[in-house]
């Protein structure tokens, strides 16, 4: 076994004791071996080193990715991102009226009256909706006749944007008489009803957490008078009315106190109620 030799008394002691056999004096380290305290001294530098590395690297990492990476601060909802790319109905109850996924602008179902208010525009896959002035509403409707339907559409608002609602527009009889289904990237809802160009409150803007404040998937269901409106998979409020029974569906965008705004919309789903 190794031996040591105490410094007082010169006594030889085993490499392992920390004090010496004959007089009790603290014995020094080995040598090769440090103490705790030195352990601690260098694990420490060896952890800020590190540290220090990856926030130089990390530095770095993102002063080359700028402007070419979007680092999210707010977590996508997964019912969003889970959007199939193609309707897959289960049974015939369920049966498929439009799919409309933007990727072809010749074979799209919406069409919309642009003036000097807003615009729209096909872009990489997706429709996407401008709203030029301030306390707009504009709309795109589909040709076909609905009456009882679910209606799902995702929409995308652009990171610091003025408040704007993306919207469903169904049961449209004509520009005087519809319903409209609001989500608003503030985190607020509401619905309704659009009668004899008079705008009548169903569902007043109500706050909701499910809603995100760039990516939500808007589902609206009707079946007879009821209507269910439903965001990012969650259900929000349900509520009934027979105005307007059947129409045609539509997407829209509305402005507040500020614009130019704009919506993008992508994989326009209507199918029959269950």
């Amino acid at each position: 076994m190794p031996s040591q030799r105490c410094p007082s008394c010169g006594a030889p002691n085993p490499a392992t004791h920390r004090y010496c056999s004959q007089c009790g004096a603290a014995l020094p380290p080995r040598a090769g071996r440090p103490s705790w305290l030195v352990l601690l001294g260098i694990g420490s530098l060896a952890v800020v080193g590190l540290l220090l590395a990856c926030a130089g690297l990390l530095i770095l990492g993102l002063r080359s990715g700028l402007g070419s990476t979007l680092i999210m601060s707010t977590p996508i909802p997964p019912t969003v991102m889970a959007l199939p790319t193609q309707p897959t109905p289960g049974n015939p109850s369920h049966s498929v009226f439009v799919y409309d996924d933007f990727s072809d602008p010749a074979l799209s179902v919406l069409s919309a009256d642009e003036d000097t208010t807003s615009r729209t525009s096909f872009v990489e896959g997706t429709y996407l909706f401008e709203v030029k002035a301030a306390e707009t509403l504009a709309w795109a409707i589909s040709e076909r006749v609905y009456h009882d339907a679910v209606v799902e559409v995702a929409s995308e608002t652009p990171p610091d944007s003025a408040v704007v609602a993306a919207g469903v527009i169904f049961h449209y009889q004509d520009a005087r008489n519809f319903y409209l289904f609001s989500v608003a990237n503030d985190g607020y809802y509401a619905l309704e009803l659009l009668k004899d160009d008079t705008w009548q409150t169903l569902i007043d803007w109500t706050q909701s957490d499910m809603i995100h404040p760039r990516y939500n998937m808007l589902r609206v269901e009707t079946k007879g008078e009821r209507i269910t409106l439903k965001v990012n998979g969650s259900l929000l409020e349900a509520t009934e009315d027979s105005a307007l029974s059947g129409g045609n569906t539509g997407v829209a965008v509305s402005s507040f106190e500020d614009g130019p705004v704009m919506i993008r919309f992508d994989n326009l789903l209507i199918t029959r109620s269950p």
